[in-house]
């Protein structure tokens, strides 16, 4: 008995303080989190009906899962919460997104408070609250899951609040007939992105029909696909985006280089950096969000009343004389017209940048038929002025009682004006300010009410503020509305007008600034302070309905997309418009992501990418893509493949094995081939990432994102004129579903291999 005790005190004196440690480090890990009993569990992610969980990822301030809709219906999320022991509060993602049948988004909440983590840093399981109704019947519907997901996980793409998902994102990778960009972040596409006058074309050199001129072939930032090449003159682009937009993330290039530009409230950034610039790239007016120039058209703002274009809507005679100027607004209400023979002014094309106008020579004028309706104004007019006094340009008639407003130039001939008839006054521009150039006035007309009111009356030449005065009397009375003269007997125009846009209202200076900079750019007349055109190329576009904070603005400028992408074939917009399209719409059907390519090899099918990406030499490269074969398929079956198949080959492939049970990547220098087969089976209806990289030693083989082979490739691989193919060698053909074809002009990470085949 007394050997056993000092057998157990001299174990507890030459071990005890081993067995201290571990108690101290086992309870610090507990009280840490390390050993907390989520860090064991598998990640994974249950959800019912109608949903498929994909995966769920967690960061510093965010937590999202990626949601396939199996419903058999089109439907929209509105909201995803996400409640968690290891979140400061409750993380939500509003987002009224719609999810279609059979498709797939990942759904972000960004929250620096509710989505921030206190916990540990390993595995986090979260409880998810979805709400969603179903397309058409406007009904709210939750769903309640459950997800186990590792801190710092990653699942790619996205849509949702902060930095994580925006609101709506232009890669311009896809033009669909040249008029319509996708969305890429899902939710303005289709007719929410049009083009008013787009030249711009893809870096493909193909033009689309109604893409207008077709400018060099041109590729965006290195990595960042394709960009879209504006012309500084009058190229532009317009999205409606509905909803909160509180910052505008993308990347330009004016020739001095590319930057990324971001505006983050009221804090702008060059390349992730606080700084201030001059923004020449984009224009806002309430929901119109207008990128590479002021397209923002009259009819764009509310209140038009009156629209009059010398190029639209004009009836003449043999020689020119116009016998009718319609309006141009929806309504088309005001049509103008000569009130008698002899008074038809000329018009007059190519006259003013290419664009036509109507010359008044002092005796001739239009009136409108339906009295024109009292209240306050903005009347916007593009006119150039011959010599003479007290000549009206545009007004409606003071007659009995005087009343009615009139721009026009005043009676001595050398400045211009703006008059509310009545006790009221004018707005006279400084004295010798009346020339013969091209001019856009605009008067701002405020309807006397009350006392309180302040019945001001302004006067603004090339969107410059001249004169301003005060409007004593109400100007009520509906009055005829004379083009060209102040009534039928005086005080008539001499000179050009091109364009009239009248509001019945005082347009904002934001609104009034569009109006002037769009008419500015189209007649080639300089507007101080208005938005010109951008020379150059914009990519990347993104709009957020939060304000970024610094590291979010660096997090957008290095995010989208993974970097050193110089090819991307994604197949979910084929317009058949160049030789790198498919233009056969049975090619697609649903992919692994969005649309696929479906290849038949009984009918040849294949695509032709021309002689492109030799990777000459040692060159470093990555061939990533996810295939889905048919039974039947020939040996060595090419997915993707840039080979001469020569007795002395040279190029590189992914391809199947011998006998095509198996992913393969083969890499050929000078005669000189290393291929390795993957362990996974290439089974036929299952889907699988299959990614090739070379890092100018070794060629490896990754399957879903794990690596199965390597080995070493070191000779040097010659240009070849082969072309670079999907689908086809030189004698067979690939059957099965393609998708998501990407080449890198670099060797892929682990990590990102993971992420690509995850």
């Amino acid at each position: 008995m007394h050997n056993k005790a000092q057998a157990a005190m001299e174990f507890l004196l030459n071990y005890g303080w081993a067995i201290m440690v571990v108690v101290i480090v086992i309870s610090a890990s507990a009280y840490f989190g390390f050993l907390s009993p989520s860090n064991f569990a598998p990640e994974r992610c249950a959800v019912t009906l109608p949903f498929n969980c994909d995966g769920g990822t967690a960061g510093e301030d965010v937590a999202g899962i990626a949601l396939e809709n199996v419903g058999g219906r089109d439907l929209t999320v509105k909201s995803v919460t996400f409640t968690s022991e290891a979140l400061l509060g409750e993380c939500t993602a509003n987002v009224n997104i719609q999810i279609k049948n059979g498709e797939e988004q990942t759904i972000y909440a960004d929250d620096p408070v509710g989505c921030s983590h206190v916990g540990g840093k390993g595995k986090n399981k979260y409880a998810v609250k979805i709400t969603y109704f179903y397309a058409g019947s406007g009904i709210d519907q939750q769903m309640v899951g459950e997800m186990v997901a590792k801190f710092g996980g990653a699942v790619s793409g996205g849509v949702g609040g902060g930095v994580t998902g925006a609101v709506a994102h232009w890669a311009f990778d896809d033009l669909s007939n040249g008029r319509i960009i996708i969305d890429s972040a899902g939710s303005y596409d289709g007719t929410f992105f049009s083009s008013v006058n787009l030249d711009a074309t893809l870096g493909d050199g193909t033009c689309a029909a109604g893409a207008g001129s077709c400018p060099a072939s041109l590729a965006g930032q290195a990595g960042y696909g394709n960009a879209l090449s504006f012309d500084g003159v009058n190229d532009a682009v317009r999205a409606t985006i509905a909803g909160t937009k509180t910052t505008y993330a993308y990347r330009a290039d004016d020739g001095s280089g590319w930057k990324h530009y971001a505006t983050a409230g009221a804090t702008q950034y060059v390349n992730g950096n606080p700084q201030a610039y001059t923004n020449v790239h984009y224009m806002v007016n309430g929901n119109d969000v207008a990128i590479g120039g002021p397209i923002l058209e009259p009819d764009d703002v509310s209140g038009l009343q009156l629209w009059l274009r010398a190029d639209a809507g004009i009836t003449k005679t043999g020689v020119n004389r116009v016998t009718l100027w319609e309006d141009q607004t929806t309504a088309g209400t005001y049509d103008v017209a000569p009130p008698n023979v002899g008074a038809e002014p000329l018009w007059v094309d190519n006259y003013v940048n290419g664009k036509p106008a109507i010359y008044f020579d002092g005796n001739d004028h239009l009136w409108s038929s339906v009295n024109f309706p009292a209240g306050d104004k903005t009347i916007i007019v593009v006119a150039k002025s011959a010599s003479g006094p007290d000549r009206a340009m545009l007004s409606t008639d003071p007659d009995d009682p005087i009343d009615g407003w009139a721009l026009y130039r005043w009676n001595n001939g050398n400045k211009w004006a703006v008059r509310a008839y009545g006790v009221g006054g004018d707005a006279f521009a400084p004295d010798n300010s009346v020339n013969t150039n091209w001019h856009i006035f605009t008067g701002k007309v405020d309807d006397y009410v009350s006392a309180g009111d302040d019945g001001e009356i302004r006067l603004y030449v090339d969107a410059v503020s001249v004169a301003t005065d005060a409007a004593l009397t109400e100007p009520t009375k509906p009055n005829t509305l004379y083009v060209g003269s102040r009534d039928d007997w005086s005080h008539f125009w001499t000179g050009h007008i091109a364009e009239i846009a009248i509001y019945n209202k005082l347009l904002s200076d934001s609104e009034r600034r569009a109006v002037e900079s769009y008419v500015g750019a189209k007649y080639a007349i300089p507007v101080t302070g208005g938005f010109s055109h951008f020379p150059g190329e914009i990519d990347e576009f993104r709009v957020y309905g939060t304000a970024l904070s610094q590291s979010q603005v660096q997090q957008d400028m290095n995010k989208y997309p993974l970097k050193d992408v110089v090819a991307s074939y994604s197949f979910e917009h084929l317009s058949g418009t160049g030789p790198t399209k498919a233009t056969d719409t049975r090619f697609i059907v649903q992919g692994q992501k969005g649309g696929a390519l479906q290849l038949k090899s009984a009918n040849s099918e294949y695509v032709m990418l021309g002689d492109v990406l030799d990777f000459p030499g040692t060159s470093p490269y990555s061939l990533s893509l996810w295939a889905n074969p048919s039974s039947g398929n020939p040996s060595y079956a090419r997915l993707l493949a840039k080979d001469d198949e020569a007795a002395v080959r040279d190029g590189y492939a992914v391809l199947l094995s011998n006998d095509a049970t198996k992913y393969r990547f083969e890499r050929w220098a000078g005669g000189a081939g290393t291929g390795k087969d993957s362990v996974t089976a290439a089974t036929a209806g299952v889907w699988a990432s299959a990614i090739g990289t070379y890092d100018a030693n070794n060629i490896r083989l990754f399957i879903n994102g794990n690596q199965e082979a390597a080995g070493p490739s070191t000779g040097s691989m010659e240009d070849t004129s082969a072309s670079l193919r999907i689908g086809r060698s030189a004698s067979t053909y690939f059957s099965g579903l393609i998708d998501e074809v990407v080449i890198y002009d670099r060797a892929l990470t682990d990590a990102e291999a993971q992420a690509l085949g995850s």
